[in-house]
């Protein structure tokens, strides 16, 4: 995960962690 933007949130990232767990269910 190193390679990711560091200039988010905890909060935004779990969000965006939320959507891509998601997206690997289907």
């Amino acid at each position: 995960m190193s390679n990711y933007p560091t200039n988010l949130t905890d909060s935004q990232w779990r969000f965006i962690e939320k959507i891509l767990n998601d997206q690997r269910k289907r």
